[in-house]
């Protein structure tokens, strides 16, 4: 994604698979799709010993500053980071 722009869900699919009280969870994402305007995202999370405790699909939408979706001017958001 460039610089400046904003991103847009359109469509999330998230199965949870198993239920995790504690510990450390390992999040890997691989893009399926990186075309100009969107994006296809598939994510698997595991628990400490390994095992699938989610996965999940997501399409997005990466749109320049100031472009208009449903007539609505897109307002980019600039996060800093904490020192």
């Amino acid at each position: 994604m460039k610089s400046g722009q904003s991103v847009v869900g359109l469509e999330n699919h998230t199965s949870f698979l198993h239920a995790v009280r504690e510990g450390l969870l390992r999040a890997t994402a691989l893009p399926l799709m990186r075309g100009r305007r969107t994006q296809v995202w598939e994510a698997t999370i595991t628990d400490s010993t390994g095992r699938t405790v989610a996965s999940g699909r997501v399409r997005l939408l990466s749109l320049a500053p100031d472009s208009s979706i449903a007539g609505e001017t897109v307002a980019v958001k600039r996060y800093l980071s904490p020192k």
